[in-house]
């Protein structure tokens, strides 16, 4: 999914029951960047964007161009996969920017064996298809503009025939809801039209001065601004029904085939969405849970269903999951950690998992998330500190109200430390 908050999903008719009640709902999973092509590139390649450099989604440095321009293509988790014997494919959102340049027109990346992305920007509805099919043809193909030619479901149809036709196999399903514009499908028009809509403490700050200045400096929001706010929740939410109904179809499928039991399905998204929370009307790259905390769901073999999990974890994790549950070898160049040892009815217990994770975005924040609290540096112009038990909405800075949390500096400094670890990490250390 694209933009999906960690919230979203309970508003959904299949994935409360297909993923959550039979997999493992990840509490506190979190996102390496709150960007779209940042975080992309660290699912594929399990790197946090310090080691793989790309840091934003506009090209030449950044989306689809940077990563492919860094040479880090040939070390993603789908060469790995196919090295190990699985036939891959991708079917949605590549990386911004895609095929925009002219270099890459006809350009398929490595390790995929069949590839069916949107063109030609792949971040809005397009009826086009830049394809490399079954026997290696590649072109376009257009899927037509009619109401029966939604993204989705073209997306849900090539994805099925490539499971019915492969053996062992990894797809890579990336559909563009709930991102902007937030079609949604016909059929799901007139949906949530009257849904509640829920203000959390940290809705329209009204006292921001613990915050940064560029916070600070936002605009409450007006009566009209909250009218669109609600809005454009129900219209996501509206788009989201069809990537719901989508994987509902995928357990049908693996479940006639008898293959379900021995399939794994990862639910996540590259990162979330503001809805008014810290007076952001909307969008992301800010280092507040909103954006940075994402849904994740693992239903697989083993795997204990209806079970929650509170241990941090980031995107980062995916593709040493990915590697070793497929039995292939981990390659040195991860930052992240399996997730294998969570994925059973006797877990690691969370005080022997990871301490922290890390989040960044480009040259503006760096933060850590342990399990009780995120310390987030903005270089060297403002530090944030929040306790997380007691304050899970961000509202009060600790470094700021000294007077809440006396303890505040001395609870700051090892966090602190770590963060300057995790921010220069490579490899082992990270995982550590």
């Amino acid at each position: 999914m694209d933009d999906a908050r960690f919230d979203d999903l309970r508003h959904m008719d299949h994935l409360p029951t297909v993923m959550a009640a039979e997999g493992l709902t990840f509490d506190s999973a979190y996102v390496a960047v709150p960007l779209c092509a940042p975080s992309r590139v660290s699912i594929l390649t399990g790197r946090y964007a310090h080691n793989h450099h790309v840091w934003s989604n506009e090209i030449p440095h950044g989306g689809y161009v940077g990563f492919h321009d860094s040479q880090l293509e040939d070390q993603t988790i789908a060469v790995w996969l196919k090295q190990a014997g699985y036939r891959t494919m991708l079917a949605g959102k590549y990386l911004n920017h895609y095929a925009e340049d002219p270099r890459l027109q006809d350009y398929v990346p490595p390790g995929w064996d069949e590839w069916y992305v949107p063109v030609p920007m792949n971040t809005q509805f397009r009826y086009s298809l830049r394809f490399k099919d079954a026997l290696g043809r590649q072109g376009w193909e257009p899927h037509g503009a009619d109401d029966t030619d939604y993204e989705v479901d073209v997306l849900r149809d090539k994805t099925v025939d490539f499971i019915r036709r492969s053996g062992p196999f990894f797809a890579y399903v990336a559909p563009v809801p709930p991102h902007i514009p937030h079609l949604a499908a016909p059929r799901f028009q007139d949906r949530f039209r009257d849904l509640p809509f829920e203000r959390p403490p940290s809705f329209n700050e009204a006292n921001a001065k613990d915050k940064p200045y560029w916070v600070r400096s936002l605009p409450r929001i007006t009566p009209s601004m909250e009218a669109q706010i609600i809005d454009d929740w129900r219209t996501r939410l509206r788009s989201l029904l069809a990537v719901d109904e989508m994987v509902r179809v995928f357990v049908d499928v693996l479940t006639e085939l008898g293959r379900l039991e021995n399939t794994y399905i990862i639910l996540t998204s590259d990162n979330g969405w503001f809805l008014g929370e810290h007076r952001y009307g909307k969008g992301k790259s800010a280092p507040y849970e909103e954006a940075c905390r994402a849904p994740l769901v693992i239903r697989g073999p083993a795997t204990p269903a209806g079970k929650t999990l509170d241990h941090p974890v980031s995107l980062v994790d995916l593709a040493p999951t990915l590697l070793e549950l497929a039995q292939g070898p981990l390659s040195d160049s991860l930052d992240g950690r399996s997730l294998v040892p969570l994925l059973s009815a006797d877990p690691v217990p969370v005080d022997q998992w990871r301490r922290a994770v890390l989040f960044e975005g480009a040259a503006q924040f760096e933060a850590i998330r342990t399990k009780d609290y995120v310390y987030i540096r903005w270089g060297e112009l403002f530090t944030e500190l929040y306790d997380m038990r007691r304050d899970p909405y961000q509202t009060a800075n600790l470094l700021y109200y000294l007077d809440l949390e006396p303890d505040a500096e001395a609870i700051a400094m090892p966090l602190a430390a770590e963060l300057a670890e995790l921010t220069t990490c490579r490899s082992t250390p990270c995982r550590r």
